[in-house]
């Protein structure tokens, strides 16, 4: 800071301190800049000194002869070097970096901070621009590392279907051959032959041969369990153990599931309609109530109240023996009536009931004194009891 800067400094000071107009600020203002005037000239000459410069400068003399060297005239000890074989005069050059003639302002101080600021926002300004134009960056990445991605989906092919339109019309011919039948022969012989199916047509399964269940790859599932055994965590952290699945340690080699061929026999419609067995008798038509056969009343969980039941002649019809209930408030109905079907079935109570006093043996076992072998006596009738015996004691 020079002698200027720092007299607008102290004078700013001093009308800052003027505003109120009292005495004792304005000597205050006179002396400060008295001490300020004072500092100025004293730190200009300490640099001109410093500098050898000044008129106070012992070592400047300009009218005599110096005794000293003056290291900013000359180089101390300097000493040229001896001439040798080869032209060294292409070798002296001025260095760049000393030529202050093409010094700036900028080079000495420094990029000022809101020029340096003003190129920043340009610069973000810029990769905007460039964002939006370019598009979404995760996108375009996803793009280049699925090339999959970005590629058409190809166009879907079908398999040939299973039943030709051929088929299709044999079977529609079929059905038409049966119906002319049965509006031709009406005869009773002829209706358990041509059973009509055509008022449940969504209760009808159909007689496709059932497939074998997939089997599963027991080799594949051991080697998975392996790997999670072997990828598991120090067990010091706690925590749940690795989930296995089905696996078991029953030997060395893994356990192959045995595959259990379907029972075509139960899905076809040439058994007896209502028979648990072979030899048994037919069951029923009536629809039972809760599990228990023989009830009159229609059950909410096998058929809909009101409902007529379906003559099954050809068996075709999955029989209900096992309910499936959507609705839980359903099950706890069907199980109510199970539990009220049950106690109904229990025998009528009897009200004959003899009643035997024992006998009390303990009587006989008891002492004079009506205390008995495992009787405790109370601490306030022993205390009693002394207490008259000493009394009587006394009195003798």
């Amino acid at each position: 800071m020079d002698e200027d800067e720092k007299e607008m400094l102290a004078e700013a000071r001093a009308r800052l301190a003027n505003t109120q107009g009292k005495k004792a600020k304005r000597k205050a203002r006179e002396k400060q800049m008295e001490e300020a005037r004072r500092l100025a000239s004293l730190q200009k000459r300490r640099e001109l000194r410093a500098a050898g410069i000044g008129g106070g400068s012992r070592y400047y003399r300009p009218n005599r002869k110096r005794r000293m060297i003056d290291y900013n005239a000359e180089i101390p000890f300097e000493k040229q070097p001896p001439i040798g074989f080869f032209d060294t005069s292409e070798d002296v050059a001025m260095d760049e970096r000393h030529n202050f003639k093409r010094l700036r302002r900028e080079d000495v101080e420094g990029v000022r901070r809101d020029v340096e600021e003003a190129k920043e926002r340009k610069k973000d300004k810029e990769k905007l621009q460039k964002k939006k134009k370019e598009g979404d960056l995760s996108m375009q990445i996803n793009k280049m590392a699925n090339p999959e991605v970005a590629k058409k989906r190809s166009k879907l092919v079908l398999p040939a279907p299973q039943i030709s339109d051929n088929e299709l019309e044999e079977v529609v011919k079929l059905g038409l051959a049966s119906e002319e039948a049965r509006t031709i022969d009406g005869s009773e012989a002829s209706l358990h032959l041509l059973a009509d199916y055509s008022v449940t047509p969504g209760a009808t399964p159909s007689l496709r041969t059932p497939r074998t269940p997939a089997a599963q790859d027991t080799i594949l599932q051991e080697a998975q369990n392996i790997l999670a055994l072997q990828n598991v965590q120090t067990p010091l952290k706690g925590g749940e153990n690795t989930p296995l699945r089905d696996s078991d340690f029953d030997g060395v080699t893994p356990k192959k599931a045995v595959v259990q061929t379907p029972n075509v026999v139960l899905g076809t419609p040439f058994r007896t309609p209502g028979t648990g067995g072979p030899g048994s008798t037919p069951r029923s038509m009536t629809p039972r109530v809760g599990g228990v056969s023989g009830s009159a009343t229609p059950s909410a969980g096998y058929m809909t109240p009101g409902q007529t039941p379906v003559r099954d002649q050809l068996s075709i019809n999955p029989e209900d023996t096992v309910a499936t209930y959507s609705d839980p408030r359903q099950q706890q109905y069907e199980l109510k009536a199970q539990l009220v079907e049950g106690l109904r079935s229990l025998p009528a109570p009897r009200n004959d009931f003899e009643i035997v006093v024992p006998e009390e043996q303990h009587l006989e076992h008891m002492d004079d004194d009506g205390e008995g072998a495992g009787f405790v006596e109370d601490a306030a009738d022993i205390a009693e009891r002394n207490a008259k015996l000493r009394k009587e004691e006394g009195a003798d």
